[in-house]
């Protein structure tokens, strides 16, 4: 419960949004989108990527089995607390893909975050039960390896740190671009143009800054956040661009 402590405060101070956006996600469907019982592999596989290096599908069903295996294991190592405890981790880490294969539509990634404390937790624990250094150190130089992968590159004889041109900083620099050079008393409607899974975080600060669709998808004035950037766009980074028709700028 403590672990969903600091979205609950969240969600309070910012009136319920995320709760809005979760019960959306499953009781409002969106025109065009078929059920597809598959769609949350692709997902799930971006989540555990951290973990597995590679970005592989199969890989992710693996590691599934395994974690499986290691909550298994640590229910019969564990007594009181910790039994009841790894009980609960191996029920959520098994309803969670079954929930949104049932669904079959595309969750966002950081729907599956709330399972990296408990993914955490089994890892340390069961590491430290197996009492070989062995299996410690070998984790260890495997996560280090993956972190420097991801945060730094080569860039002639230089060490650079990479930039995610898709953080959310640069959604909501994308979103507050919108509320500093439209009217918004004008009538129009924002799209999102962009892969699946990388259109998250901007409907998210389009509630946040209060800007409502107009509705009328036809007749009304279209502004596009676009990713990638092309010619003519607006540019908020390398990445993310913005088309603005001029009659609704100010």
């Amino acid at each position: 419960m403590i672990t969903f402590l600091p979205l609950l405060v969240f969600d309070i101070r910012h009136n319920f949004l995320n709760s809005k956006l979760f019960l959306n996600f499953f009781f409002i469907s969106e025109q065009g989108l078929s059920r597809d019982i598959n769609i949350w592999k692709i997902v799930f596989t971006n989540v555990v990527q951290p973990y597995i290096y590679f970005k592989n599908i199969n890989l992710m069903l693996l590691f599934i089995i395994v974690v499986a295996s290691i909550l298994f294991y640590l229910i019969k190592q564990t007594k009181d607390f910790k039994k009841i405890f790894y009980k609960s981790s191996f029920f959520i880490w098994i309803l969670t893909p079954l929930l949104f294969m049932f669904y079959g539509k595309r969750p966002s990634e950081y729907y599956y975050i709330y399972l990296y404390p408990f993914l955490i937790i089994l890892i340390s624990d069961f590491l430290l039960i197996i009492k070989n250094k062995i299996f410690l150190y070998i984790p260890i130089f495997f996560v280090v390896l993956i972190f420097l992968n991801t945060i730094i590159y080569s860039n002639s004889d230089n060490k650079i740190l990479q930039v995610d041109n898709l953080a959310l900083f640069y959604k909501d620099k994308t979103v507050k671009k919108i509320t500093d050079i439209v009217d918004l008393s004008k009538k129009f409607n924002v799209s999102i143009d962009a892969p699946p899974g990388l259109n998250n975080g901007f409907k998210y600060f389009i509630d946040w800054y209060g800007i409502k669709n107009n509705g009328n998808w036809k007749n009304d004035y279209l502004v596009e956040i676009r990713n990638p950037l092309r010619i003519g766009d607006i540019k908020i980074n390398d990445a993310i661009g913005l088309k603005i028709p001029k009659e609704i700028l100010k």
